[in-house]
């Protein structure tokens, strides 16, 4: 017979089994991996969605906002509700340089 020096690996039930069950193991986790990774995948989809309307939604109250404290809409509530009316040109006073303190 012709001698080989190839190392013999006992191939007993053990062994075996041990191998199956790592495969099977290795299995269910590139499973739950794949399923995990889907639902990270949609959660991140809608988060996405949730950013883009919140930052429209920011934009147009930004806008209000600008709109809300407009000078003319100040002034016309002031002359509206308050009863306030703009000075004269009489009535203004003119500081002069000299004189304050």
């Amino acid at each position: 017979m012709k001698e080989t020096n190839l190392i013999r690996l006992p191939v007993n039930g053990f062994f075996l089994g041990c191998l199956i069950a790592g495969v099977i193991l290795t299995a269910f986790a590139i499973v739950y991996c794949k399923d995990l990774y889907r639902r990270l995948f949609i959660e991140n989809k809608n988060l996405q969605k949730q950013q883009e309307s919140l930052l429209v939604e920011k934009t147009q109250l930004i806008l209000e906002d600008g709109t809300w404290a407009s000078q003319v809409r100040i002034q016309k509530i002031a002359q509206q509700t308050l009863k306030m009316k703009s000075p004269d040109n009489r009535q203004f006073l003119k500081a002069d340089k000299n004189h304050a303190s």
